[in-house]
């Protein structure tokens, strides 16, 4: 919603796989949110097998191919989104001018590269999951979460 709000209505994001349920529920996520403003979905717009620093410029690689890119990426690691702002500069492109990144956990390369990023407390997960194993009960217990903004949006 952030980036809506911020005026992008062509949002794509960069996950690790696309199997597994915490990207089935990231897609459902994507789809509902896409949905609920009216915007379409384009499956270009899910770049996967992003796991490291390097996978950014497989990312800016493709969206330099397309047609209409994506005016925001929202990226499931700190690392990627990293290797994507080093890329765009590389190719001289404009952040957040003509893309804007968000990335995910607070990792110090985003303090570093000035990167906007969703902080997720995890030891308040470890802990959850913790108790979980301990007592054997699942929970859909909610963590709390925290944008931070910098440079990149």
């Amino acid at each position: 919603m952030y980036l809506y709000q911020k005026g992008h209505k062509t949002i794509g994001y960069c996950i690790g796989r696309k199997s597994g349920a915490n990207s089935w529920n990231r897609d459902r996520a994507y789809r509902d949110f896409l949905k609920k403003y009216g915007l379409p979905y384009y499956p270009e717009y899910v770049f996967d097998q992003c796991f490291h620093f390097e996978d950014g410029e497989k990312v800016i690689d493709q969206i330099k191919k397309m047609d209409k890119p994506p005016s925001a990426l929202l990226v499931t690691s700190d690392q990627v989104a990293a290797g994507i702002v080093i890329c765009c500069q590389k190719h001289q492109i404009a952040i957040p001018g003509e893309i804007a990144i968000i990335g995910f956990d607070n990792e110090p390369i985003s303090r570093m590269m000035n990167i906007t990023t969703v902080e997720i407390l995890l030891v308040e997960m470890g802990e959850n999951l913790f108790r979980q194993a301990v007592s054997g009960e699942i929970s859909n217990h909610e963590i709390s979460v925290k944008l931070i903004e910098r440079g990149t949006v």
